[in-house]
């Protein structure tokens, strides 16, 4: 029966192999061919001393998930319970005197069987998950007395060992007449390692490999140290798990390694491979040939964004546990599962730089990848071990490249020098490493009707929301921040616009162009987190108010001062959430220095995103900008006493970071003088193209 080996070498191959031996047969239930339907056999009769044995084989479902897509495009899994069944009833019109079902599923999938399936009477199971290097037999003895009944079959569980083996079953029947036909009195499972002590052996291996040219492997370089020289350098190393604690690297440990020098060299913020499926267990230093024994598969690297999300919905997925991850840590808890990038909690929509393969992305979870950007499959591998993203590069198969790096790292020194190198890569990265990003804050190019209410006196104000008509407006917003992210400070440098050009009839058929919004805002801020990011922390920030022209004033025709104000807020914020990644209060101290009013108050801003679908791809978002000041002896007919700006926005994704943006944007304001005390309202309905990211220099390209 075939497993990931025979599956790997593709459906084309294996029939070429039935063809040249006609003797064999590829015996599968559960897995069919769409380009040759008869490659695998679902069921067959052995006759054997007038003992008719009725044989069925399941191959392991979890194979679905580990084989590449080209290979997957030719298969087709099958349940195992409804192919087990299909099979049997098949095998039952030929009256078989034993139904014999052969496996190299797990342990949980062989009882799955057990219990849902009519008429197996024996499961003969091999397991992959160990290795053994000595011979093991069982025996199990059949009472007549207590006949086995239908659906509850005996379990044979071989051990697999690596390299060549013989696997020999022995069954010893009772055989009465015709009509009672033969009984199962015991069976026996056998397997032993073939060894040049035995001279049967010599004979099976000379008759396997003729004509078959053998080509000797030179040892190669020595890659990893012994485990013994690493735990010198580290001796934490050695309570990683059990197996490392009697003295060798264990399975999981050298998955993580592999896991960790993917990160790296991408370099991603999060890399996901598959387990290993074959680990020898060697000991004592090793060079290219022993690692490459490590190194059993075929996986291409793949690179790409995802959505922090789909990163959640993935892992969440392999229930299984099929995966192994680098620089995403999960926390179990009643609630379910938290996840932490770098030390940050995971937003659902923001994108990260994921490292991964083919046979993951292309498989049977490559649901999950369908958002991801910014794709990247051919490399060529930089001086210093980095994989740089080029359409003239090659396709990089991720054994290579581990070894690759491996022999990079040998190059920079042996002994000590060199142990401690490994160490280092054995060790988990720190939970909090510092980021530098810019957030381009929607950049939106839009157009909207425009409605304003107000009274009389605000025709001095430089607020262009405040002086704006009623219109059809098209304009411009959006920003950047660039951003320091410490493990418990954070500074960031930001600049925000906005420009929205009106033509208002103000009679005689004289149209009057004005600004309906017109910003720019300069700002540095710094931010105290502390050991608890997500508590309230204190913030300062100082930012420059201005504008691209001067607001006029209807009653006299004359440009306004244009505004010219330096602000600066001391307050205190909450650490950032998926669902609310902004929430300030603060006091303000400000002066515009186009009338030299000094003016302070209180500020107030809030973000809320909230997804309108379970992939976080539709988003509804709130946001919310207050700003009350005190009344002052200087005040004029120029000042506000009250500024509060309202969004309600709806963000349908089209292509790329590219999203439709559907708002209702409101302008609530009230002046300081008797003369403009009447609050007012602007407000926009907007439907325009929204730009939104997060980028890391670091972990991703631009384009």
């Amino acid at each position: 029966m075939p497993f990931e080996f025979e599956f790997l070498i593709g459906v084309d191959s294996l029939n070429t192999i039935l063809k040249e031996h006609p003797s064999l047969s590829l015996l599968a239930s559960n897995v069919s061919s769409s380009v040759n339907p008869g490659l695998f056999t679902s069921h067959k009769i052995l006759e054997i001393g007038g003992v008719r044995i009725g044989l069925l084989a399941l191959a392991d479902p979890s194979l679905e998930s580990n084989l590449p897509g080209k290979i997957l495009i030719n298969l087709k899994f099958e349940d195992i319970i409804s192919a087990a069944q299909k099979a049997v009833d098949k095998l039952q019109e030929s009256k078989p005197d034993v139904i014999m079902a052969l496996s190299n599923m797990k342990t949980s999938d062989n009882a799955r069987l057990s219990e849902n399936v009519k008429g197996i009477n024996l499961v003969v199971s091999n397991f992959t998950d160990h290795a053994m290097s000595w011979t093991s037999s069982k025996e199990i003895k059949i009472n007549q007395e207590e006949r086995q009944s239908i659906g509850a079959p005996y379990d044979i569980s071989s051990i697999r060992d690596f390299g060549i083996e013989i696997g020999r079953i022995e069954m010893n029947f009772n055989v009465q007449d015709s009509i009672r036909g033969a009984d199962l009195q015991s069976i026996i499972e056998q397997s032993y390692k073939v060894t040049d002590r035995t001279a049967s052996d010599n004979a099976l291996m000379a008759h396997l490999t003729k004509g078959i040219t053998v080509h000797s492997e030179e040892r190669g370089d020595l890659l990893f140290p012994a485990f013994i020289d690493l735990i010198e350098q580290n001796p934490d190393l050695e309570n990683f798990d059990e197996t490392t604690r009697n003295g060798r690297v264990s399975k999981p440990m050298w998955e993580k390694f592999i896991s960790r020098i993917l990160t790296n060299g991408a370099p991603s913020e999060v890399s996901i491979i598959r387990k290993i499926p074959t680990f020898l267990p060697l000991i004592g230093k090793l060079h290219e040939r022993e690692v490459r024994s490590w190194l059993w598969f075929e996986d291409e690297i793949v690179l790409m964004d995802m959505k922090g999300r789909d990163i959640k919905r993935l892992l969440e997925a392999d229930r299984d546990e099929t995966l192994v991850t680098s620089g995403i840590v999960a926390f179990k808890s009643p609630g379910g599962a938290f996840y932490t990038i770098m030390g940050r909690p995971v937003q659902d929509d923001v994108y990260y730089r994921v490292a991964t393969t083919n046979v993951i992305s292309n498989g049977v979870l490559k649901e999950y990848f369908r958002w991801g950007l910014r794709h990247a499959s051919k490399f060529e591998i930089q001086k210093t071990g980095i994989l740089k993203d080029s359409k003239d590069g090659a396709v990089l198969p991720l054994r290579d490249y581990v070894l690759s790096e491996l022999r990079r790292i040998r190059s920079y020194g042996k002994g000590k020098e060199h142990h401690r190198r490994i160490a280092d890569l054995l060790v988990p990265k720190l939970p909090y490493q510092k980021l530098f990003s810019f957030n381009f804050a929607r950049p939106t190019l839009w157009t909207s009707l425009n409605r304003a209410y107000k009274g009389n006196g605000y025709e001095a104000i430089p607020e262009s929301r405040v002086i704006s008509g009623n219109s059809f407006v098209i304009g411009a917003e959006g920003g950047i921040i660039a951003t320091l992210d410490k493990e418990k400070s954070e500074w960031g440098i930001g600049m925000k616009f906005a420009f929205a050009q009106q033509s208002v009839d103000i009679g005689n058929g004289i149209y009057q162009k004005t600004e309906n919004a017109d910003d720019i805002n300069l700002n540095i801020t710094y931010k105290y987190r502390g050991s608890k990011r997500e508590a309230f922390h204190p913030y300062t920030r100082l930012e420059y108010d201005s504008e691209f022209t001067p607001t006029v004033n209807r009653n006299t025709g004359l440009e306004n001062a244009k505004q010219k104000i330096l602000r600066n807020v001391i307050g205190i914020s909450k650490g950032s959430t998926s669902k609310w990644p902004v929430l300030e209060l603060g006091l303000t101290a400000e002066n515009d220095f186009s009338n030299n009013n000094y003016q302070y108050g209180l500020q107030g801003r809030s973000l809320g995103r909230f997804p309108l679908d379970k992939n976080w791809n539709v988003i509804y978002s709130l946001t919310n900008n207050f700003n009350y000041y005190l009344p002052n002896r200087n005040d004029s007919e120029r000042d506000l006493s009250i500024k509060y700006n309202m969004v309600h926005e709806v963000l349908i994704p089209l292509f790329g970071d590219i999203s439709l943006s559907v708002a209702a944007d409101l302008f609530f304001f009230k002046g300081k003088t008797e003369f403009n005390r009447d609050p007012g309202m602007s407000m926009l309905m907007k439907v325009g193209l929204s730009y939104n990211r997060l980028w890391k220099p670091r972990f991703q390209s631009l384009f």
